[in-house]
């Protein structure tokens, strides 16, 4: 029997439309971290990993209309740019490659040829004492929430860091839409902007899209956020809790997500408008300050865990050494403005200095050991556990 050709347009329109998907808009999504010890930001921004096959669209007019309606509607693109001071920029590359976002190409001579994008995003700084960089990226639209994402966590990097910076979100139209379905696309364009920034000071709304929906989403990003000091105290209980249960568990990854997520948003409540209104409730500021120190405490307790479980990677441990070591920092320095409300017992301020002298005897940094065990002992000279970490670090000794 002579074989049958086979007629790709037989095929359902559902999987001809994956097909198109695959030759012409898929990517392959970042590498997964879950398994690591901790949560680790990449040391480089990541690359966002295609192959497009457009070959397809000469086949015939009716695939060429298929698939080229697949194209435009899954490739959408989206320019960023800053020119920010240098150490806003830094921060700015950090929060992108904390959330892995995707990036086809920082090269901006490539970007300014390339006219494909459906949003412009910029930021521009006023002018500073501190020398300017610019820093620019095309990323996928599809990404564009997990970038917004990244973005909402400046203010927790560097409180004030939306002070001086104007937004400017420019819509643009590379391939036609109905008058009819315009609005509704260029909401869903938008949505990402909305869904994650808020209290951005300068804002600017422009291009492809309705002047009244342009104006909704200036004033909404521009909007604070009221909140609740129960419901954050709440919240921040929760993750508490979710993590003491992990730890229980034996999960290391997840219990330091949950308590370092709880840090996040302290910090996030700190940097916000709201702040100075919060505080001014006492008992609000010294169960936050509270809460704060015990945290960074869980912290540094699952990283010397994991430094335990490590201990034939030196340069693992390092590294987990300098994250003990910022959480206790962190723990010390506490909320600097609420130290009136709250201040740790004794027995709490020993806990921090014995954390540190186990961190420091770890990495064999015997007398940064014993000049920390020696500030616990000061503060509970009968504890057990400070005087047998006292006689370990001095059996150790040269």
């Amino acid at each position: 029997m002579t074989p049958q050709p086979f007629r790709f347009t037989d095929l359902p329109s559902e999987l001809r439309n994956r097909i198109y998907h695959l030759l012409l808009a898929a990517l392959e999504e970042p590498e997964d971290f879950s398994t690591s010890p901790l949560v680790t930001v990449p040391k480089t921004i990541t690359r966002a990993k295609h192959h497009v096959q457009t070959s397809i669209l000469a086949v015939s007019r009716q695939i060429h209309a298929e698939a080229k309606d697949v194209l435009h509607r899954e490739n959408k693109f989206v320019k960023f740019g800053a020119t920010l001071a240098m150490p806003n920029v830094r921060v700015l590359k950090s929060l992108i490659k904390s959330k892995r976002v995707p990036v086809f190409t920082t090269d901006r001579t490539v970007m300014d040829r390339f006219n494909g994008h459906v949003i412009s995003y910029a930021l521009l700084e006023r002018p500073t004492d501190l020398p300017k960089s610019s820093f620019y990226c095309l990323i996928s639209h599809r990404h564009l929430d997990l970038f917004c994402r990244g973005l909402a966590n400046a203010e927790i990097a560097t409180p004030g860091f939306w002070t001086n910076i104007t937004h400017t979100i420019t819509l643009c139209a590379p391939y036609q839409i109905s008058p009819s379905a315009a609005t509704s696309h260029q909401g869903n364009l938008v949505a990402p902007f909305c869904r994650h920034l808020r209290g951005l000071h300068a804002v600017l709304v422009r291009g492809e899209i309705d002047h009244s929906l342009a104006t909704i989403v200036a004033e909404r990003l521009k909007a604070l956020v009221s909140e609740d000091p129960q419901i954050i105290l709440e919240n921040l209980a929760a993750l508490k809790e979710a993590g003491n249960d992990f730890f229980r568990q034996g999960d290391s990854r997840m219990c330091s997500e949950s308590w370092a997520r709880a840090c996040m948003e302290i910090r996030r409540v700190r940097g916000g408008a709201m702040w100075k209104t919060l505080t001014s409730d006492p008992a609000f500021a010294r169960d936050l300050t509270e809460l704060y120190f015990i945290l960074n405490l869980n912290l540094s307790q699952n990283t010397i865990k994991n430094m335990e479980g490590h201990s034939n990677h030196p340069d693992l441990v390092a590294e987990l050494a300098n994250s003990a070591l910022i959480a206790l920092e962190n723990a010390f320095e506490g909320l600097s403005d609420c130290h009136s409300y709250w201040q740790p017992s004794d027995a709490q301020m020993a806990k921090l200095w014995y954390r540190k002298s186990k961190t420091h005897r770890l990495c064999s940094d015997y007398g940064d050991a014993l000049q920390a065990i020696t500030f616990a002992e000061n503060l509970l000279p009968d504890d057990a556990m400070i005087q047998q970490e006292r006689r370990t670090i001095k059996s150790r000794m040269p």
